[in-house]
């Protein structure tokens, strides 16, 4: 009996599908090939796919990217789509065309090795990169106003992109950043690990920030109109934390 093969069989998915006007879209990597592919909604075949660029390792030798959970953006009739792999594409989906791609640099660390022995030899994955506490903890990208804010896992750095050409147009460090929060015409909030901070969307200087007193976040929060709900934990012992005042 001839067994047969599940839709994708061999392929690692790199996120969640988009979902734009009943249409199904996904990153997927096969053999070290990092694609855009829409899916059947009944069927989960692919419809159409797009390659898009070949990451410097396979997603079997990198643990973080495996987690990064990387999803396609949509910004007006553009799919933005990232890799944890420093590379970001942004595709014409109507027109099944990439219409720019954008490097930035990345701080996975990789073992230098003759790609003629990649296909051939078992290569450990590294999880040095995943373990890190000092890096984004969440690999987002947004978009507000034509443009696209990212915080790429494998980066220590905020970066706001033009999302019609592709123009980078400022780039913050991380310091102690966690994820980014939210985005409008005006602002990006960052929660960092004790605290947040609001960078301009125009130029990503520092509009404000606050100091959580003696408290760490210690999860995802949630957007409610113009108040961001976030979960946190004392930093120290009950009695300590009440002659600092942070029980209040």
């Amino acid at each position: 009996r001839k067994q047969q093969l599940l839709p994708h069989a061999g392929s690692f998915l790199l996120g969640p599908p988009t979902v734009v006007d009943g249409r199904l879209f996904v990153l997927s990597e096969t053999d070290a090939a990092i694609s855009l592919l829409q899916l059947d909604p009944e069927t989960g075949r692919t419809l159409w796919s797009q390659q898009l660029f070949g990451p410097a390792s396979p997603v079997r030798q990198e643990a973080l990217r495996r987690v990064s959970a990387d999803a396609p953006v949509l910004v007006g009739g553009l799919l933005i789509c990232p890799s944890t792999s420093g590379l970001v594409a942004a595709v014409d989906y109507e027109q099944r065309q990439i219409v720019w791609t954008w490097r930035y640099e990345t701080r996975v660390s990789r073992p230098r090795l003759n790609p003629a022995l990649i296909a051939h030899v078992q290569i450990p994955m590294s999880l040095g990169n995943l373990s890190r506490p000092d890096r984004w903890q969440e690999s987002a990208a947004m978009t507000a106003a034509g443009r696209l804010v990212i915080a790429p896992a494998d980066s220590d750095e905020v970066f706001c992109v033009d999302a019609v050409t592709g123009e980078q147009l400022w780039s913050e460090a991380r310091r102690s950043g966690q994820y980014i929060a939210a985005v409008d015409a005006e602002r990006v909030v960052i929660v960092e690990r004790n605290g947040l901070r609001a960078l301009s969307l125009d130029t990503g200087v520092t509009l404000w920030e606050t100091t959580l007193n003696a408290r760490l976040v210690s999860g995802r929060g949630v957007r409610a109109g113009s108040i961001y709900h976030l979960p946190v934990r004392l930093a120290m012992a009950p009695e300590a934390a009440d002659a600092a005042g942070a029980t209040d």
